[in-house]
């Protein structure tokens, strides 16, 4: 291995991605890991092991902040990213919001 590749091994963070939850039209992503918005900032540990992750709501190609698809009560966990995404989210919050997620798409 040439010093150049393994400077990139060791500099280019690997990104871990969790599988999208379908809830009718809309994926519910939560991620977490080292190169995600989570505490700890650990790839691969079990998703109950995180205090706070990253969460998005995506349609189609587009993200979309909660109150945008008629949910209220969850912007203020939303920064000004673009796309959005909720940052250090708590598992409460999670859990809520799929709920409310759930409520409005699944039939």
């Amino acid at each position: 291995m040439t010093a150049e590749m393994l400077l990139k091994r060791l500099f280019i963070p690997r990104i871990s991605l969790r599988e999208a939850e379908e809830i009718g039209p809309i994926l519910f992503s939560v991620q977490a890991g080292d190169a995600h918005y989570s505490i700890p900032q650990i790839d691969d540990l079990p998703i109950e092991e995180y205090e706070a992750v990253e969460v998005a709501i995506i349609q189609g190609n587009s993200f979309f902040k909660p109150s945008e698809l008629g949910i209220e009560g969850f912007d203020d966990l939303w920064e000004d990213f673009d796309p959005p995404i909720a940052p250090f989210v708590p598992p409460e919050d999670v859990t809520a919001l799929r709920q409310k997620l759930k409520e409005k798409f699944d039939e």
